[in-house]
Order: structure tokens, then C-alpha cells, then sequence
């Protein structure tokens, strides 16, 4: 009998350009919207941060990078720091160079 440990998602371009391509997006929004909404853009950027989370994790796979990254940005006004380019900038760091490793 032998246990199986899970593996990280498959690497794939296409799901990292789709990440990305989220991850500008709402960090754009998020700092685009902060002044027509000011404080109230708490209330739009938390279930913003919820959704880009999910679709993350969904595209890249789970990493460390991304809990802390959404913590980070439900504290006011740190929310406009573009924390999900810089967490996807990690995932995908530390996974090319992972990919390095493993070729011959």
C-alpha cells in the first residue's frame, strides 16, 4: 500500500496569463475605485478580494503567498497596495524555478 501525496496544479501558460490577467485587473480596480467610493471601498473590496482569491487558487493552485496577501488587504487603505500582482509574482517566482529544478 502506498500513500500518495498530492501534487501541485499542473503549471500550464495559459492559466497563468488568465491569473495575471486577474490579478492586474483587480488590483486596477481597487485603486481606481478608491476615490469615487473612499471609505465605503471596504465594502466593495472585500467580496473583490474573496472572488480574486478563489479564482487564483482555482488557476494557480494553492500557495502561501495567498492567505496572507488577503488578510493584507482587508485592512483599510493597505488594500490599495497591489498585493495580488505581488503574491501572483511569487507563485509564479517560485514555481518556474521549481519547473528549473526538475529538468534534466
Amino acid at each position: 500500500m502506498t500513500i500518495q501525496t498530492p501534487t501541485p496544479k499542473a503549471f500550464k501558460p495559459t492559466r497563468l496569463r488568465a491569473a495575471w490577467i486577474i490579478a492586474i485587473a483587480v488590483d486596477a480596480l481597487q485603486l481606481g475605485l478608491f476615490p469615487i467610493t473612499g471609505t465605503l471601498s471596504t465594502w466593495v473590496d472585500n467580496p473583490l478580494d474573496l472572488a480574486a482569491m478563489s479564482v487564483v487558487w482555482y488557476l494557480v493552485g494553492w500557495h502561501w503567498a495567498l492567505l496572507p496577501t488577503f488578510v493584507v488587504e482587508l485592512v483599510p487603505f493597505v488594500e490599495l497596495v497591489p498585493t495580488w500582482t505581488l503574491a501572483l509574482w511569487l507563485i509564479s517566482r517560485r514555481q518556474k524555478a521549481q519547473i528549473n529544478t526538475i529538468r534534466p
